[in-house]
Formats: C-alpha cells, sequence, structure tokens
C-alpha cells in the first residue's frame, strides 16, 4: 500500500510501497545481503545486515531474485539502511514494484 507524509517526503515524486522483501545490494562486486523496507519507481530503503560505507552517488545496483538487477546510486546510507535511487527508471522498476507488492 502507499505511504506518504507530505511533511517528511516533499522531495519525492512517486508513492512509496512498504514492503519486506530479501534483496541484495550490489557495490564494486561486494554483495551485501539486504531487505527492502519501502520501494518506489524511483528508488528503495533497503536495511542492511552489515554495514555499508559507500558515498554518495556511488553506482550500485539492487539485485532481487527471479526479478534481476536495478541499477542505481547510493542516496544515503547510516543506521543499518541504504537508500537508493534508481538510475533507470523504467517499465522493469514498474512490474518489480507490482510483483513485490502482490507478494509480500
Amino acid at each position: 500500500m502507499p505511504t506518504s507524509d507530505p511533511g517528511r517526503d516533499k522531495h519525492r515524486r512517486e508513492d512509496r510501497h512498504e514492503i519486506n522483501f530479501d534483496a541484495q545490494l550490489v557495490i564494486d562486486k561486494e554483495v551485501h545481503a539486504a531487505a527492502i523496507d519501502n520501494l518506489s519507481i524511483g528508488g528503495a530503503k533497503l536495511k542492511t545486515k552489515t554495514r555499508v560505507a559507500a558515498a554518495k552517488d556511488t553506482a550500485c545496483a539492487l539485485r532481487v531474485e527471479n526479478l534481476g538487477e536495478f541499477p542505481g546510486a547510493i542516496a544515503w546510507c547510516g543506521g543499518g539502511a541504504v537508500g537508493i535511487a534508481f538510475t533507470n527508471s523504467d517499465w522493469r522498476v514498474s512490474d518489480a514494484i507490482m510483483a513485490l507488492a502482490m507478494y509480500s
């Protein structure tokens, strides 16, 4: 179900969908186990099982079993979570959101 908080998320253009789905965050061949906390066409918030130290705009990918990899860039990280902005918001991201929202 979409979530929004107009006071907090004024900079976001897309609805976010709260989910809890296992995934991997790939940064320069390093793979971090993660869970997708919320997802939109423009990006995702991941909870990571290990500490991730990456600079803003570092290239990365969100890997989801049976759905593939979605390229992005680190938007922020800290507190056991990472925000990524997808660099290619095409139909694959939209389809993945629908699939994850239905099955999570």
